[in-house]
């Protein structure tokens, strides 16, 4: 597992700091709205979706583990998609 994560580690960068940056937008932006806010919400959860669909293509070609990392990026861009509607 950690053999995993050290070879997958700019995954967990990319997931962190998108993180980071929205949550300092949310709290730095004094005068947001709900549909901002969920908008906010849409671009980190579509990210992070799309980030984990890339570590699943990532493990399936070094012939790894790759199905838990595709539902959760396959959930995480129907959460945003379900955020917008």
């Amino acid at each position: 597992m950690s053999v995993t994560l050290a070879k997958n580690w700019w995954s967990l960068v990319i997931r962190g700091l998108t993180a980071i940056v929205l949550a300092a937008i949310t709290v730095l932006w004094s005068d947001i709205t709900t549909g901002q806010l969920v908008l906010v919400f849409f671009a980190y959860a579509m990210i992070d979706g799309l980030v984990g669909i890339a570590g699943a293509v990532r493990a399936a070609e070094q012939h790894e583990r790759w199905g838990s990392l595709l539902i959760d990026g396959l959930v995480g861009i129907a959460a945003a998609v379900v955020a917008v509607a």
